[in-house]
């Protein structure tokens, strides 16, 4: 894999890395080197001060291989979490080399096929924790513009907490009724 940018990881991106390669050095997968080099060139930040235009674990990102045409994926932890179509595992070559990637970074890695492949990050859709630092992840403001048609139409947001009907007899501050209630 060659990475011609800085690859930036969240601490628990990275420690999630560590821990798969500690599992595939156990297991002798082939995705061992892949692993140290993307740990060992990687540049560690905390979840909220990464750029929103880097691809976390569970972010939506819109990439490119090669000439081809554009493709969208939420970028998932492992199989266990794929959706054929939807999600790419970081347990690919492609899903590993993605995490961390910035938008218009390209980088040549071999494919699971065994040939040279060029992908380019085109656009980060979705990050979580660039959503967690606007508040809330129904935010408009970190909804790509392409997607924003797709919100309901009223833009009212309830709060959970508030949204709870009063229990007959409910003491204040809690969820349980008083014995009254019985």
């Amino acid at each position: 894999m060659s990475i011609n940018h800085a690859c930036l990881l969240t601490g628990r991106d990275y420690t999630i890395l560590q821990a798969k390669l500690s599992r595939a050095l156990a297991d002798g997968d082939s995705m061992v080197p892949a692993l140290r080099h993307k740990l060992r060139n990687s540049v560690v930040v905390f979840g909220k001060d990464i750029s929103p235009d880097v691809v976390t674990l569970n972010s939506r990102v819109v990439y490119r291989r090669g000439a081809g045409t554009m493709e969208t994926r939420v970028v998932v932890d492992d199989g266990e979490w794929e959706v054929v179509g939807m999600t790419l595992p970081i347990t690919t070559p492609l899903g590993l080399v993605l995490l961390g990637m910035s938008v218009g970074d390209r980088c040549v890695y071999i494919g699971s096929n065994g040939f040279e492949v060029t992908v380019s990050v085109e656009r980060v859709a979705y990050q979580p924790e660039a959503a967690r630092h606007v508040g809330s992840i129904a935010s408009p403001a970190h909804i790509c513009p392409d997607h924003r048609d797709l919100l309901p139409d009223s833009g009212t947001i309830i709060p959970f907490e508030r949204a709870k009907s009063k229990v007959k007899g409910q003491q204040p501050g809690t969820d349980d009724p008083d014995p009254s209630a019985a």
